[in-house]
């Protein structure tokens, strides 16, 4: 009977040792950031770093999140550095060639936007694309993605800055200019390109 008796105490202990555990790793309330693993995509929303990056596996595509809660982890100059706020991850790979613009032009705060292949070199950067309520918002326009491959697209925030962002990823439009009919005088000048000046 002792035994039974200890046996019994001692299980009780532990399993109240157990409810307590449990109960301190849940979140606070009404910060539902803090402490979740969005490795396990419980939010649609991006993740903490390019580890547990939020998968997207075709365009168009459009979420909201938060940067509340999250850490600092990767920075660029475009054109500003000393970048501490923090930042989420998402991680895209497409079945098939597409070119794509990553907008953040109806977040809420200050954005910055980092597009990273796997060995984290910096692919295109934008801080301030003139759109959103402020024109502080970021975006980057007609980019290429190859099918098959890791981008990462990093939420990021200017100096300090952190908060709601709306991230809407679409297919780039294609412009195709046709010839106006004949008659038309070639002008004889090179083919556009980077910092080339139209005389």
């Amino acid at each position: 009977m002792h035994r039974f008796l200890v046996v019994a105490l001692c299980l009780f202990i532990a399993g109240g040792a157990y409810a307590i555990d449990l109960g301190s790793t849940a979140p606070e309330k009404g910060n539902d950031h803090i402490g979740i693993n969005h490795s396990s995509n419980t939010f649609r929303q991006g993740g903490e770093d390019m580890a547990n990056a939020t998968p997207i596996g075709a365009v168009p595509y459009y979420d909201t999140g938060t940067t509340v809660g999250h850490v600092n982890d990767y920075d660029e100059v475009c054109d500003y550095t000393g970048s501490t706020a923090p930042d989420v991850v998402y991680v895209l790979n497409v079945a098939e060639d597409v070119v794509i613009n990553v907008d953040l032009c109806e977040s809420l705060y200050d954005t910055k936007v980092y597009i990273y292949d796997d060995m984290m070199t910096n692919l295109a950067c934008n801080d301030d694309a003139g759109c959103g309520s402020t024109g502080f918002m970021s975006k980057i326009d007609a980019f290429a993605v190859t099918a098959g491959i890791d981008y990462y697209i990093v939420v990021d925030g200017y100096g300090t800055d952190y908060g709601d962002y709306v991230l809407d990823i679409s297919v780039a439009i294609e412009c195709i200019l046709d010839p106006p009919a004949e008659p038309y005088t070639l002008e004889g000048e090179p083919h556009l390109g980077p910092e080339y000046v139209d005389i």
